[in-house]
Protein backbone atom coordinates (compact mmCIF):
# COMPACT_ATOMS: atom_id res chain seq x y z
CA UNK A 1 0.00 0.00 0.00
CA UNK A 2 1.02 3.51 -0.55
CA UNK A 3 -0.10 6.79 -1.50
CA UNK A 4 -1.12 7.98 -5.36
CA UNK A 5 0.12 11.46 -4.78
CA UNK A 6 3.12 12.50 -7.24
CA UNK A 7 6.57 13.37 -6.12
CA UNK A 8 9.50 14.75 -8.42
CA UNK A 9 12.75 12.43 -7.81
CA UNK A 10 16.24 12.69 -8.60
CA UNK A 11 17.84 10.23 -11.06
CA UNK A 12 20.19 9.31 -9.48
CA UNK A 13 17.64 7.13 -6.69
CA UNK A 14 18.76 7.12 -2.92
CA UNK A 15 16.48 4.47 -0.61
CA UNK A 16 15.93 4.72 2.51
CA UNK A 17 15.18 0.90 4.12
CA UNK A 18 12.84 0.79 7.34
CA UNK A 19 11.58 -2.50 9.78
CA UNK A 20 9.14 -1.38 12.14
CA UNK A 21 6.13 -3.04 13.87
CA UNK A 22 4.10 -4.03 16.87
CA UNK A 23 6.91 -2.50 18.91
CA UNK A 24 6.16 1.16 20.51
CA UNK A 25 8.54 3.66 18.15
CA UNK A 26 7.21 7.09 20.07
CA UNK A 27 9.66 9.19 17.87
CA UNK A 28 8.91 7.34 14.60
CA UNK A 29 6.86 10.74 13.95
CA UNK A 30 10.47 12.48 13.85
CA UNK A 31 12.24 10.23 12.41
CA UNK A 32 10.29 10.24 9.22
CA UNK A 33 10.40 13.29 9.11
CA UNK A 34 14.34 14.00 9.47
CA UNK A 35 14.84 11.97 6.19
CA UNK A 36 12.19 12.99 3.73
CA UNK A 37 13.93 15.96 2.30
CA UNK A 38 17.27 13.64 1.97
CA UNK A 39 16.03 10.68 0.03
CA UNK A 40 13.97 9.84 -2.91
CA UNK A 41 12.06 7.19 -1.79
CA UNK A 42 11.24 4.72 1.55
CA UNK A 43 10.39 1.30 1.65
CA UNK A 44 8.82 0.02 5.02
CA UNK A 45 8.80 -3.65 6.14
CA UNK A 46 5.77 -3.51 8.30
CA UNK A 47 5.82 -6.70 10.34
CA UNK A 48 3.37 -6.14 13.11
CA UNK A 49 0.63 -4.18 14.20
CA UNK A 50 0.50 -0.65 16.14
CA UNK A 51 -1.93 1.56 15.94
CA UNK A 52 0.24 4.67 16.54
CA UNK A 53 3.81 3.49 14.40
CA UNK A 54 0.91 3.29 11.22
CA UNK A 55 -0.20 6.51 11.94
CA UNK A 56 3.45 7.64 11.56
CA UNK A 57 3.67 6.10 8.50
CA UNK A 58 0.16 7.31 6.54
CA UNK A 59 1.15 11.25 8.64
CA UNK A 60 4.62 11.82 7.11
CA UNK A 61 5.65 13.92 4.21
CA UNK A 62 7.27 10.61 2.23
CA UNK A 63 3.32 9.14 2.24
CA UNK A 64 1.65 11.61 1.24
CA UNK A 65 4.19 12.77 -1.65
CA UNK A 66 3.83 8.91 -3.09
CA UNK A 67 7.32 8.28 -2.07
CA UNK A 68 6.81 5.60 0.55
CA UNK A 69 6.27 1.60 -0.15
CA UNK A 70 4.51 -0.26 2.75
CA UNK A 71 4.24 -4.06 2.84
CA UNK A 72 3.01 -5.86 5.46
CA UNK A 73 4.30 -9.07 6.70
CA UNK A 74 4.61 -11.36 9.81
CA UNK A 75 7.61 -10.71 11.79
CA UNK A 76 10.08 -13.74 12.12
CA UNK A 77 13.59 -12.10 12.76
CA UNK A 78 15.62 -8.98 11.91
CA UNK A 79 17.23 -10.36 8.90
CA UNK A 80 14.33 -11.57 7.02
CA UNK A 81 12.58 -7.64 7.84
CA UNK A 82 15.45 -6.67 6.27
CA UNK A 83 15.58 -8.80 3.47
CA UNK A 84 12.20 -7.91 2.51
CA UNK A 85 13.23 -4.41 2.43
CA UNK A 86 16.09 -5.33 -0.23
CA UNK A 87 13.54 -6.91 -2.64
CA UNK A 88 11.02 -3.79 -2.15
CA UNK A 89 14.07 -1.34 -4.25
CA UNK A 90 13.74 -0.22 -7.31
CA UNK A 91 16.46 -1.34 -9.89
CA UNK A 92 17.37 1.99 -10.18
CA UNK A 93 17.92 2.81 -6.81
CA UNK A 94 21.90 3.80 -6.65
CA UNK A 95 22.16 3.56 -2.92
CA UNK A 96 20.01 3.10 -0.03
CA UNK A 97 19.86 3.59 4.07
CA UNK A 98 19.46 1.73 6.87
CA UNK A 99 17.04 3.54 8.81
CA UNK A 100 15.97 2.50 12.18
CA UNK A 101 12.47 3.82 13.77
CA UNK A 102 14.42 5.03 16.62
CA UNK A 103 16.81 7.23 15.29
CA UNK A 104 16.67 10.79 14.54
CA UNK A 105 18.39 12.61 11.99
CA UNK A 106 20.04 15.94 11.64
CA UNK A 107 18.07 17.06 8.10
CA UNK A 108 20.58 19.82 6.24
CA UNK A 109 23.58 17.22 6.68
CA UNK A 110 21.53 14.41 5.40
CA UNK A 111 21.37 16.26 2.44
CA UNK A 112 24.62 16.85 1.78
CA UNK A 113 25.40 13.21 1.93
CA UNK A 114 22.34 12.25 -0.09
CA UNK A 115 22.63 15.33 -2.32
CA UNK A 116 26.41 16.14 -2.56
CA UNK A 117 28.56 13.40 -1.00
CA UNK A 118 26.91 10.09 -2.57
CA UNK A 119 26.45 11.08 -6.38
CA UNK A 120 30.70 12.16 -6.45
CA UNK A 121 31.55 9.30 -4.73
CA UNK A 122 34.34 7.08 -6.32
CA UNK A 123 32.55 3.78 -7.39
CA UNK A 124 35.13 1.33 -5.38
CA UNK A 125 33.38 2.64 -2.23
CA UNK A 126 30.54 0.37 -1.63
CA UNK A 127 29.37 1.62 1.83
CA UNK A 128 29.62 4.36 4.38
CA UNK A 129 29.90 3.91 8.05
CA UNK A 130 28.73 6.68 10.51
CA UNK A 131 27.79 7.63 13.96
CA UNK A 132 25.03 7.91 16.20
CA UNK A 133 25.03 8.97 19.76
CA UNK A 134 22.73 6.87 22.45
CA UNK A 135 20.90 9.17 24.86
CA UNK A 136 20.49 7.17 27.98
CA UNK A 137 16.32 7.06 29.10
CA UNK A 138 16.36 10.81 28.58
CA UNK A 139 17.39 13.50 26.13
CA UNK A 140 19.93 14.90 29.04
CA UNK A 141 21.76 12.26 28.95
CA UNK A 142 24.37 10.25 26.88
CA UNK A 143 25.97 6.90 27.02
CA UNK A 144 28.55 6.19 23.96
CA UNK A 145 29.37 7.02 20.82
CA UNK A 146 28.72 4.40 18.31
CA UNK A 147 29.83 3.51 14.76
CA UNK A 148 27.22 2.27 12.51
CA UNK A 149 28.59 0.09 9.92
CA UNK A 150 26.75 0.45 6.74
CA UNK A 151 24.30 3.64 7.11
CA UNK A 152 24.47 4.32 3.30
CA UNK A 153 25.32 1.04 1.36
CA UNK A 154 25.15 0.93 -2.81
CA UNK A 155 22.82 -0.64 -4.03
CA UNK A 156 23.44 -4.32 -5.86
CA UNK A 157 21.62 -7.48 -6.60
CA UNK A 158 22.33 -10.83 -4.42
CA UNK A 159 22.94 -8.83 -0.75
CA UNK A 160 21.28 -10.67 1.88
CA UNK A 161 21.09 -10.20 5.45
CA UNK A 162 22.01 -12.93 7.98
CA UNK A 163 21.45 -13.33 11.74
CA UNK A 164 18.44 -13.11 13.12
CA UNK A 165 19.49 -10.41 15.80
CA UNK A 166 22.68 -8.27 15.40
CA UNK A 167 22.62 -8.30 11.16
CA UNK A 168 24.97 -8.37 9.10
CA UNK A 169 24.89 -7.58 5.16
CA UNK A 170 26.31 -9.76 3.10
CA UNK A 171 26.97 -9.42 -0.70
CA UNK A 172 29.10 -6.27 0.03
CA UNK A 173 31.51 -5.17 -3.17
CA UNK A 174 34.17 -2.65 -2.66
CA UNK A 175 36.05 -0.82 0.24
CA UNK A 176 34.33 1.19 2.89
CA UNK A 177 34.67 4.93 4.41
CA UNK A 178 33.12 6.46 6.94
CA UNK A 179 31.54 9.66 6.74
CA UNK A 180 32.15 12.53 9.68
CA UNK A 181 28.77 12.51 10.58
CA UNK A 182 27.02 12.00 14.05
CA UNK A 183 23.14 11.33 14.62
CA UNK A 184 20.92 10.93 17.51
CA UNK A 185 19.59 7.28 18.53
CA UNK A 186 16.25 7.26 21.24
CA UNK A 187 15.82 3.38 21.53
CA UNK A 188 15.85 4.04 25.65
CA UNK A 189 14.01 7.47 25.17
CA UNK A 190 10.77 5.27 25.89
CA UNK A 191 9.29 4.05 28.93
CA UNK A 192 10.77 1.12 31.32
CA UNK A 193 8.16 -0.91 30.53
CA UNK A 194 8.92 -0.43 26.57
CA UNK A 195 12.62 -0.63 26.97
CA UNK A 196 12.47 -3.63 28.86
CA UNK A 197 9.94 -5.41 26.52
CA UNK A 198 12.15 -4.52 23.72
CA UNK A 199 15.46 -5.94 25.63
CA UNK A 200 13.48 -9.33 26.44
CA UNK A 201 12.51 -9.89 22.73
CA UNK A 202 16.54 -9.11 21.79
CA UNK A 203 17.93 -11.63 24.44
CA UNK A 204 15.23 -14.10 23.10
CA UNK A 205 16.68 -14.11 19.79
CA UNK A 206 19.76 -13.63 20.99
CA UNK A 207 19.79 -16.88 22.64
CA UNK A 208 19.09 -18.52 18.92
CA UNK A 209 22.35 -17.23 17.54
CA UNK A 210 25.42 -19.60 18.54
CA UNK A 211 27.80 -16.42 17.45
CA UNK A 212 25.93 -14.59 20.24
CA UNK A 213 26.35 -16.82 23.27
CA UNK A 214 29.74 -15.43 24.48
CA UNK A 215 28.48 -11.89 24.14
CA UNK A 216 24.94 -12.79 26.46
CA UNK A 217 27.59 -14.34 28.90
CA UNK A 218 29.64 -11.12 29.29
CA UNK A 219 26.23 -9.06 29.20
CA UNK A 220 26.42 -6.81 32.59
CA UNK A 221 22.61 -5.91 32.20
CA UNK A 222 21.72 -9.73 32.11
CA UNK A 223 21.82 -12.28 34.76
CA UNK A 224 21.84 -15.76 34.43
CA UNK A 225 19.56 -18.57 35.44
CA UNK A 226 19.27 -22.38 34.83
CA UNK A 227 16.08 -22.80 36.32
CA UNK A 228 13.90 -20.69 33.63
CA UNK A 229 12.76 -21.38 30.41
CA UNK A 230 15.27 -18.57 29.21
CA UNK A 231 18.48 -18.95 30.63
CA UNK A 232 19.31 -15.12 30.62
CA UNK A 233 16.75 -12.70 32.21
CA UNK A 234 17.08 -8.90 32.47
CA UNK A 235 18.20 -7.20 35.50
CA UNK A 236 15.72 -4.51 36.82
CA UNK A 237 16.42 -1.10 35.52
CA UNK A 238 17.69 0.65 38.61
CA UNK A 239 20.16 -2.45 38.46
CA UNK A 240 20.98 -1.59 34.63
CA UNK A 241 21.89 2.26 35.80
CA UNK A 242 24.14 0.99 38.60
CA UNK A 243 26.19 -0.97 36.04
CA UNK A 244 26.52 2.00 34.17
CA UNK A 245 26.77 5.13 36.21
CA UNK A 246 30.49 5.29 35.22
CA UNK A 247 28.70 5.93 31.68
CA UNK A 248 26.00 8.42 32.33
CA UNK A 249 27.10 12.23 30.93
CA UNK A 250 25.69 15.13 30.27
CA UNK A 251 24.43 16.28 26.71
CA UNK A 252 25.19 19.48 25.93
CA UNK A 253 24.96 19.72 21.93
CA UNK A 254 22.19 20.75 19.48
CA UNK A 255 19.37 18.67 18.47
CA UNK A 256 18.15 17.81 15.02
CA UNK A 257 17.07 20.99 13.24
CA UNK A 258 13.13 21.53 12.25
CA UNK A 259 12.35 18.15 13.66
CA UNK A 260 9.83 18.94 16.49
CA UNK A 261 10.80 16.12 19.07
CA UNK A 262 7.46 15.71 20.73
CA UNK A 263 8.41 14.49 24.45
CA UNK A 264 11.21 17.02 24.47
CA UNK A 265 9.51 20.00 23.35
CA UNK A 266 6.31 19.28 25.91
CA UNK A 267 7.72 16.88 28.47
CA UNK A 268 4.13 17.06 29.41
CA UNK A 269 3.07 14.62 26.51
CA UNK A 270 5.36 12.06 27.21
CA UNK A 271 3.27 8.68 28.96
CA UNK A 272 3.08 8.42 33.39
CA UNK A 273 5.87 6.16 33.09
CA UNK A 274 8.11 7.93 31.34
CA UNK A 275 7.99 10.97 33.32
CA UNK A 276 8.17 8.92 36.39
CA UNK A 277 10.99 7.13 35.33
CA UNK A 278 12.44 10.50 34.79
CA UNK A 279 12.21 11.54 38.11
CA UNK A 280 13.38 8.13 39.47
CA UNK A 281 17.07 8.85 36.83
CA UNK A 282 17.07 12.50 38.19
CA UNK A 283 17.14 10.97 41.56
CA UNK A 284 19.36 8.05 40.59
CA UNK A 285 22.30 10.80 39.03
CA UNK A 286 21.93 13.12 42.26
CA UNK A 287 22.71 10.33 44.62
CA UNK A 288 25.58 8.95 42.09
CA UNK A 289 28.87 11.04 41.01
CA UNK A 290 28.61 14.16 39.48
CA UNK A 291 27.57 13.76 35.58
CA UNK A 292 30.47 15.32 33.18
CA UNK A 293 29.93 16.40 29.79
CA UNK A 294 30.61 13.92 27.13
CA UNK A 295 33.79 13.15 26.63
CA UNK A 296 33.57 14.64 22.81
CA UNK A 297 37.14 15.51 22.46
CA UNK A 298 38.20 11.75 21.41
CA UNK A 299 34.99 10.78 19.37
CA UNK A 300 36.05 13.51 17.46
CA UNK A 301 39.51 12.25 16.84
CA UNK A 302 38.21 8.79 16.16
CA UNK A 303 35.63 10.45 13.20
CA UNK A 304 37.92 12.98 11.91
CA UNK A 305 40.97 9.58 11.29
CA UNK A 306 39.33 8.28 8.70
CA UNK A 307 38.15 11.45 6.71
CA UNK A 308 40.77 12.10 4.71
CA UNK A 309 40.30 8.58 2.76
CA UNK A 310 36.55 9.80 2.16
CA UNK A 311 37.96 12.96 0.48
CA UNK A 312 40.78 11.49 -1.74
CA UNK A 313 37.75 9.24 -2.85
CA UNK A 314 35.27 12.07 -3.64
CA UNK A 315 35.52 13.01 -7.58
CA UNK A 316 35.48 16.71 -7.29
CA UNK A 317 36.55 19.87 -5.34
CA UNK A 318 32.43 20.75 -4.39
CA UNK A 319 32.12 17.22 -3.12
CA UNK A 320 35.66 17.50 -1.21
CA UNK A 321 34.28 21.34 0.43
CA UNK A 322 30.94 19.72 1.21
CA UNK A 323 32.35 16.90 3.07
CA UNK A 324 34.50 18.67 4.84
CA UNK A 325 31.71 21.15 5.81
CA UNK A 326 30.10 18.02 7.27
CA UNK A 327 32.83 18.05 9.50
CA UNK A 328 32.91 21.29 10.57
CA UNK A 329 29.25 20.07 11.88
CA UNK A 330 30.64 17.47 14.75
CA UNK A 331 30.39 20.53 16.68
CA UNK A 332 26.88 20.21 16.89
CA UNK A 333 26.62 16.59 18.81
CA UNK A 334 30.19 17.15 19.92
CA UNK A 335 30.65 20.65 20.80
Amino acid sequence: MSSNASATVHPYKIAATIIVGAQPEPHFDECLQSVAEAVDYAVVDYNGHNEANYRALTSSQLYKEGRLIIKESSFTDYASARNRTLEMLTNDTAWFMRLDADEVHFPSLLRIITREILPNLSTKIGWLDAYWLCFFHSFKYVSKLEKRSELFTRFRTGMRWERSIHEQLTGLEGKSAALPYVFHHYACVKSSDDVQAKRAKYVELETQEPSLQEALANDPLLEYSQDQKCSYQLKDLRSCWQSQKNNIFLYNGSFPEKVDIAWRKDPNSAPESFKAMQEELEEFVRNSRPKPPFPQHGGKRRILFRLPYLLANLQNWEARRQAMRLASSLTLCLP
